[in-house]
């Protein structure tokens, strides 16, 4: 695989394919691209638990609410991410494209409380009108969360491609480039789901801390229009290369890692609904068994993905890793269940053992929580930049594969 990548990024280079590859960018332009994309994976955490608090008050289910929640993220960044990258790679300017998106995230979040304040009396007038059963009205109340949470995180989603498009120029590191990318987003994310469940929530409220995350948004989209300009190489595409970007079929050889990937994130998601109801049991508050579960799942991703990045280029068979990895991870899953039935026997010897500091307790409960779930949440991580290698093979269609996997 490294050998027919490296041919392929030689042919995309030749006279004779028609095709000028995108300029590459210097290492300070990839370092604040990083810094950029790191920001906006904070931010975006921060929504998802702040939506969730909103929800409740719409579900009055913390469980329906959390799952909305995750279904609607999960399905925006799937339609945004599939959008982006059927245009990605042929976009003149990616980059610019980014902090307009970035700017797009954050007002769109200053319309949610509002439009949430709308819902409700909408959810009333319905139920008075028709009497749903609980199943369609909780359909109907899904629905209309979705119709207010699809654009921004269609937009959070269309991040990726064009991004993974900016930043790649040869297929020898597009594993390395893409799967850095995704560690420093993630690694954003731990920090803006730790710091909004266990800082900014309790201490500013939903409505500050909405606000903070949307000024974060249109910060980055002032900087990445002020340095567009300036950093952004020129994407010269030749006819070939135009056509493979626009509208190529997807290999048939991919076809069977794409589904298999795409079932690896399904039971990830299955992971983390059923932690966050296990960590009721231990640590006893829905907030903090969300943020607990939520922080330790994206950091093992972040450090899962960060590690397999830096060697994923060198590997001659990526995919025979990528089944690796997955019997790896149904070991450590099953390890994991196990260890969370000792879990309940550990939180009474850590009870006992600090009677008159329940808050030296309460987080070293957090810190057991959150070692069970790291081998699992690592495998997780790691996935994504050898899928990636696995499935780039035209540098044309950088975007489009990247937005295709996420």
């Amino acid at each position: 695989m490294e050998n027919n990548c490296d041919s392929n990024s030689e042919n995309a280079a030749s006279p004779q394919s028609n095709i000028t590859p995108v300029a590459s960018i210097d290492q300070m332009s990839l370092a604040l691209v990083g810094l950029l994309f790191l920001v906006s994976g904070f931010s975006s955490l921060i929504y998802q638990v702040v939506w969730t608090r909103q929800l409740v008050f719409v579900f009055g289910s913390t469980t329906f609410a959390s799952a909305t929640v995750l279904a609607v993220f999960m399905g925006g960044l799937a339609l945004g991410s599939f959008l982006a990258g059927r245009i990605a790679d042929r976009l003149p300017r990616p980059f610019l494209w980014y902090g307009v998106l970035e700017g797009i995230i954050g007002i769109w979040a200053l319309m949610t409380p509002v439009l949430f304040e709308f819902a409700i009396p909408l959810y009333r007038l319905i139920w008075q009108s028709w009497h749903l059963s609980v199943l369609p009205f909780s359909l109907l109340r899904f629905l209309i969360a979705a119709a207010i949470l699809l654009p921004p995180t269609a937009c959070m989603g269309a991040t990726l491609p064009l991004l993974a498009r900016f930043v790649t120029s040869s297929l020898s590191y597009v594993g390395n480039r893409v799967g850095t990318l995704y560690a420093v987003n993630t690694l954003g994310a731990v920090g803006g789901a730790g710091l909004s469940g266990f800082g900014l929530l309790p201490a500013l409220g939903l409505s500050v801390t909405t606000q903070i995350a949307a000024a974060l948004n249109g910060g980055l989209c002032v900087i990445v229009i002020a340095s567009a300009r300036r950093l952004e190489p020129p994407l010269v595409l030749g006819a070939g290369q135009k056509e493979r970007a626009a509208g190529a079929p997807l290999s048939g050889k991919i076809i069977l890692p794409m589904i298999c990937f795409a079932l690896s994130g399904a039971i990830a998601m299955i992971y983390e609904v059923g932690w966050t109801r296990a960590l009721l049991m231990v640590i006893g508050s829905t907030t903090y068994a969300f943020t607990v579960m939520l922080t330790t799942f994206l950091l093992g991703i972040f450090i899962g993905s960060l590690v397999m990045s830096r060697f994923v280029d060198r590997f001659k068979e990526p995919l025979t890793w990528f089944a690796a990895i997955q019997v790896l991870l149904c070991l450590v899953g099953l390890l994991s269940v196990n260890i969370f039935n000792c879990v309940p026997y550990w939180n009474v010897i850590v009870n006992a053992s600090f009677p008159n500091n329940p808050a030296a307790a309460l987080w070293i409960r957090f810190l057991l929580s959150a070692l069970v779930l790291l081998p699992t949440t690592l495998c997780l991580g790691a996935i994504f930049p050898v899928v990636v290698k696995a499935c780039t093979s035209d540098l044309a269609a950088v975007g489009r594969s990247v937005g295709s996997l996420y």
